[in-house]
């Protein structure tokens, strides 16, 4: 766009769009998280702030020393906070769903990269892919479970009842097929 002035000067104008993520959090946070710790970039300032955001909700307990150990532990090198899970865990900004999400964190003790994709579905309210191995492997689990529990179950009602779930599966299916949408 050119926009000429009165004194015969013209100059172009142009409204371009900033490049990279917007930004969420407040410069005057991050401003305080950088004079705390001096990051290099503006990406390693917001992770600082949100991991202070799950330090804060996480509070030390016990019960989430698998991702953010006793000041003891740390000091004595014998264990680290998991600090990416941690970034992934402060962008959900709520201490509540925050403990609630890293409860289950602590439970399967996932690999950093795992941990942060669920965490990231969940912030962003997308399920996982269904897989057909995760989907047998639950499925075999939650079999193992119940024998735990009842181990004189015979192998032909443990079938049967994998069939009757099968058939109850597809009858389902049927059903949502038949109904107008």
């Amino acid at each position: 766009m050119t926009d000429v002035k009165a004194d015969g000067i013209s100059e172009t104008v142009s409204e371009k769009k900033k490049r990279g993520r917007p930004k969420i959090v407040p410069d005057w946070e991050t401003d305080l998280v950088k004079n705390m710790h001096d990051g290099d970039t503006v990406r390693s300032d917001q992770n600082n702030y949100y991991l202070l955001e799950a330090m804060n909700a996480l509070d030390f307990d016990p019960e989430f020393a698998w991702l953010l150990p006793a000041h003891a532990e740390i000091k004595a090198g014998r264990a680290t906070i998991r600090k990416t899970i941690m970034y992934e865990l402060g962008r959900l900004q709520d201490a509540e769903v925050i403990r609630a999400v890293a409860s289950r964190v602590c439970e399967l003790k996932q690999k950093s990269k795992d941990a942060v994709a669920m965490i990231r579905r969940f912030r962003l309210g997308r399920g996982a892919k269904p897989d057909f191995i995760d989907l047998y492997m639950h499925i075999v689990n939650a079999l193992d479970d119940y024998l735990i529990g009842h181990p004189s179950t015979p192998p032909e009602m443990q079938a049967r009842a994998l069939r009757e779930l099968a058939d109850s599966i597809e009858e389902h299916e049927l059903q949502k097929e038949g109904q107008p949408s």
